[in-house]
């Protein structure tokens, strides 16, 4: 008979077991029983929520008891306390003289004694008052002298020599006016008109969408982008048309990815631009400017500010490129050595070597006078048996070489469309005969494939087409047959 622990005591009866009186015993003396003890179940019951070793938490709590030098009375008058005493002793007053903004709570007993160091307040004096309580009341919240306070106010506002607004001005229906100027820094907005002069600059806010720097006194161009209400604006170049024209000149320095401001007309100042004064500038390069106007059939031509100064330059003529004067009647404009526009007056004479590009058709008209014609013919040389003739042939000097007969053939106008009137020369220098016959359905001379043969060696002849198809022939020949 033994106590045993629950494990060995639940193995006595497990399924199928049949304990022994033994084990039965060791069940009876392992299982507390409380009419073996002293101890009450109520006593057993205060056991309940403890968490740690009993006689453990009663030694601590002795500790702490034995550390008290207060009395109990003494411990009582924390009763009540809601936190630390010294951190509210601290915050209280050891003498009302601490205060330095005293208010009462209630009515002032003076009981007997005086405010201030001589005699009792005399609060007769109240009767000397003759202010009504009303006006009594206005005093409040007077923090000086009022006599004081009086003298600091403007009487008028041309008083005050640097006069502020601490809100929006209205105007009510008046007028500002006077001889002096107004001077603002920022900036101005008219919902309506603005009437009268103006002595500046007009300016266009813009933003630069760049990488890179533009500099002030650089000319740009807008490049189709925007910034919400601000447009995009990169370097204006004269040579090229995609970026150009200029819309004016940058009044300062606008870094990438950030607003500015270009002047479309008006003054810009500088401390100093270089440029001579007098002098007109225009757009050249990348956002540069020059005094003469560039050269050149691939750049364009934009005038776009004057020289008033070192220091200041007219922005003028922006947005605006390669545009030509008003042209005298009778005159044309014409490049010139610098391909620019000059102007002259329209006559043909004022080309003293002209060139055709092309045929030239006088349109029924005749070409008179007796002009020299400085040019040649050009000179062929057939050194073969056969030719038939093509539309280069048309106006040439064809030579045959051969020693053998040489025949050439007038071609059909369905095969050769040689315009009418087109002559061709034939000279026989070599011992072979030359023949000129003309082809099926083409005439010559009125006979129809009429063919004939140059005379002799040295000698010549001259055919002209006078229809479609029809020729003629003369010079030294046989009859045409």
């Amino acid at each position: 008979m033994a106590e045993q622990n629950r494990t060995t005591l639940k193995s006595y009866f497990e399924t199928g077991d049949t304990p022994t009186q033994a084990q039965f015993e060791d069940l009876i003396d392992s299982v507390p029983n409380i009419s073996d003890s002293s101890v009450s179940n109520t006593e057993f019951s205060y056991l309940n929520g403890v968490t740690s070793a009993i006689q453990t938490q009663i030694n601590a709590k002795q500790d702490e008891l034995t550390g008290l030098t207060a009395s109990v009375t003494e411990l009582n008058y924390s009763d009540g306390v809601t936190s630390s005493i010294q951190t509210q002793l601290d915050g209280k007053l050891t003498d009302v003289v601490e205060d330095t903004t005293p208010q009462l709570g209630g009515n002032l007993d003076l009981n007997g004694n005086n405010i201030g160091d001589a005699t009792a307040a005399d609060l007769t004096k109240l009767n000397e008052v003759t202010a009504t309580s009303t006006e009594l009341n206005y005093v409040d919240g007077v923090t000086s002298a009022i006599q004081t306070q009086i003298d600091g106010k403007l009487a008028n506002v041309v008083d005050d020599t640097t006069p502020q607004l601490g809100g929006n001005l209205d105007l009510n229906s008046n007028d500002i006016t006077g001889t002096g100027n107004i001077d603002i820094t920022g900036s101005v907005t008219v919902s309506g008109e603005f009437l009268g002069d103006l002595d500046g600059a007009v300016f266009v806010a813009v933003y630069n969408n760049t990488a890179s720097t533009i500099n002030k006194g650089d000319a740009v161009y807008l490049t189709g982008g925007n910034n919400g209400d601000k447009p995009h604006v990169d370097l204006a170049d004269s040579s090229d048309a995609n970026k150009m024209p200029a819309l004016g000149i940058v009044k300062e320095d606008i870094n990438p990815s950030s607003e500015g401001q270009v002047a479309v007309s008006g003054k810009i100042n500088f401390s100093s631009h270089g440029f001579t004064a007098g002098a007109n500038l225009y757009v050249n390069g990348l956002g540069a400017l020059q005094e003469t106007a560039p050269t050149g059939e691939g750049n364009l031509i934009q005038k776009i500010g004057k020289v008033v100064s070192p220091n200041i330059i007219l922005v003028q003529g922006a947005f605006r490129s390669n545009a030509t004067p008003n042209l005298n009647n009778g005159n044309i404009f014409i490049g010139n050595a610098s391909n620019q526009t000059s102007t002259t007056a329209f006559a043909i004479s004022l080309d003293t070597s002209p060139q055709l590009g092309g045929d030239l058709d006088v349109n029924g008209n005749d070409i008179t006078g007796n002009p020299a014609i400085d040019g040649r013919r050009a000179i062929i040389t057939e050194a073969t048996e056969e030719r038939t003739l093509a539309l280069e042939d048309a106006g040439d000097f064809i030579i045959t070489t051969s020693s053998d007969a040489t025949t050439v053939t007038i071609p059909r106008n369905d095969d050769v469309a040689f315009t009418t009137g087109t002559e061709i020369d034939f000279i026989q220098k070599g011992a072979g005969v030359l023949t000129i016959t003309a082809d099926a359905d083409v005439t010559l001379n009125g006979v129809e494939t009429g063919s004939t043969a140059i005379t002799a060696q040295w000698g010549g002849a001259t055919i002209k087409k006078i229809d479609t198809d029809e020729w003629i022939i003369v010079g030294k020949i046989n009859d045409v047959a």
